[in-house]
């Protein structure tokens, strides 16, 4: 008689993935360049989420006026290190100004 499969839980899942992980990792540190970007990669995706991690994303100060907000949150120590790019860091700087007051998206 077949015996039933039981669905995994998520921590079986989670097993699983580390395990692909862990294999992963092997292949990679067996290939010394590719090892090697991939730890400049990390060490700068690290520095990147300290800046953000210790500097949130600004939220308008009440009374703060539209065009004020976004020359102070796109001026940010957070919003430069995490968005290089000045349109998609002003992008971001109106989403969080919808956030608080409403509006659509612009076309």
């Amino acid at each position: 008689m077949a015996k039933a499969m039981k669905p995994d839980t998520e921590r079986d899942w989670q097993i699983k993935s580390a395990a692909d992980t862990l294999l992963r990792a092997e292949e990679i540190k067996a290939d010394k360049p590719l090892y090697d970007a991939a730890m400049r990669e990390l060490k700068k995706r690290k520095a990147a989420l300290a800046v953000v991690l210790q500097n949130p994303l600004p939220s308008p100060k009440k009374g703060e006026e539209r065009k004020a907000f976004i020359k102070r949150c796109a001026g940010s120590k957070a919003m430069n290190a995490e968005f290089p790019d000045n349109a998609q860091r002003v992008g971001v700087c109106f989403s969080q100004w919808r956030k608080v007051h409403g509006g659509k998206k612009p076309k």
